[in-house]
């Protein structure tokens, strides 16, 4: 799974995203780091029933939703002097947790540029 947050001229966009579909809305995040979702549009390509239910159960909890975010730093990992990519990054942990108090785990990578 992943999450994009993308600003438009106009409005700032949250996209949720599985390996087979997206889910996005409009979203604003408030001072107390409260998120706000709306509902916006989902693609809805077959993804086999696994993926299907999964993304039908982010879809109700995503769409028109209220959850707060806490952000935290993650200890510096070293890296394998092996490694084809040496870049040690800032590691980030971000819990969102919904209304109803389930919580997703996000974790920042290193974007690849092909």
């Amino acid at each position: 799974m992943s999450l994009k947050f993308r600003g438009y001229d106009d409005s700032q966009y949250a996209f949720f995203s599985s390996s087979c579909n997206g889910i996005g809305g409009p979203y604003i995040l408030m001072k107390d780091y409260t998120l706000l979702v709306g509902s916006g549009p989902q693609t809805l390509m077959g993804c086999g029933v696994t993926g299907n239910r999964i993304e039908g159960e982010l879809a109700k909890l995503i769409s028109n939703s209220q959850s707060t975010l806490s952000l935290s730093l993650q200890p510096s990992q070293s890296i394998s002097p092996t490694a084809d990519d040496q870049t040690d990054m800032p590691r980030y942990n971000l819990l969102q947790t919904m209304e109803t108090a389930e919580t997703l785990v996000w974790q920042n990578e290193v974007k690849k540029i092909p």
